[in-house]
């Protein structure tokens, strides 16, 4: 008994090891800034539609204001840049902005910021690797499979723990 749950237990943990988790909403940071980038919709920019992205900001000094920041934002395809713009300060630690992708592939997202007035906050350079996808190779997965695997394991387990019980209890015999 002991040797099935400890298979069943490896089997799970090496599902759970191959899963690769989602990288959306990591945190870049320069010095005492970082931030936070959002894209929508649901992380997942597509060729040809309207992408928002907010950067969120944080500053270990407290000292930073977007306001009185000179920042700006690269975007970058397969290494050559494809605009460079201002960072729209929608608050004091957070930018809002948008574009649309033209191809499908690896973009790179620089924001780089210093300040207009001195001594107030370090200069600072986040870097975000963005995948753009076309239309067509979204895919949606109404039942992840590895939520079906855990599934199963657990009813697994719970049908070899019932087993296990019954024998351990015996059942009267008639």
């Amino acid at each position: 008994m002991k040797k099935i749950i400890l298979v069943l237990s490896s089997i799970f943990l090496c599902a759970a090891l191959v899963i690769n988790p989602a990288s959306a909403h990591e945190l870049e940071s320069d010095t005492t800034i970082g931030a936070v980038l959002h894209i929508q919709p649901n992380d997942s920019p597509v060729v040809g539609e309207e992408t928002t992205y907010r950067l969120a900001f944080t500053d270990t000094a407290n000292k930073l204001d977007l306001n009185a920041c000179d920042c700006s934002v690269e975007i970058k395809f397969e290494g050559n840049t494809i605009e460079t713009r201002a960072l729209t300060a929608s608050s004091k630690l957070e930018s809002t902005n948008t574009y649309t992708f033209k191809e499908a592939g690896s973009y790179t997202l620089i924001a780089t910021g210093k300040p207009k007035a001195l001594d107030t906050f370090g200069e600072f350079t986040l870097t975000y690797p963005i995948r753009v996808t076309s239309p067509k190779q979204i895919q949606t997965q109404a039942f992840p499979i590895a939520l079906a695997v855990g599934f199963g394991l657990l009813i697994i387990i719970l049908l070899l723990v019932a087993v296990r019980a019954d024998r351990m209890l015996g059942t009267p015999k008639k």
